[in-house]
């Protein structure tokens, strides 16, 4: 994603070990993701885990990458499991 969003390799490195090279760093990303109130952990319905995926990934992507598939300078396809469904997810859009 980096990448499709115009980031060069070296910038990706220095963000990666800006990120996950301070154990301090890390805690404070996971604690800004947390929900703030029981009606934003509610949100979304009940989940096994506490955390919401949205606000983790926003809190430790870099700000290059964008929100939608369709802001990426390069065309992106990242492919996933549909756990329950038993088959390939493709997501390009959205």
């Amino acid at each position: 994603a980096g990448m499709a969003a115009g980031m060069r390799g070296a910038e990706i490195h220095d963000y990666s070990r800006l990120v996950l090279g301070s154990r301090a760093e890390m805690a404070a990303r996971m604690w800004r993701s947390r929900p703030g109130t029981i009606a934003e952990a509610m949100q979304g319905g009940i989940r096994v885990g506490q955390f919401n995926v949205e606000r983790i990934l926003k809190a430790f992507l870099p700000d290059a990458i964008p929100a939608t598939f369709e802001e990426l300078k390069i065309p992106l396809k990242v492919t996933a499991t549909d756990y329950f469904g038993h088959k390939l997810a493709v997501f390009a859009e959205g």
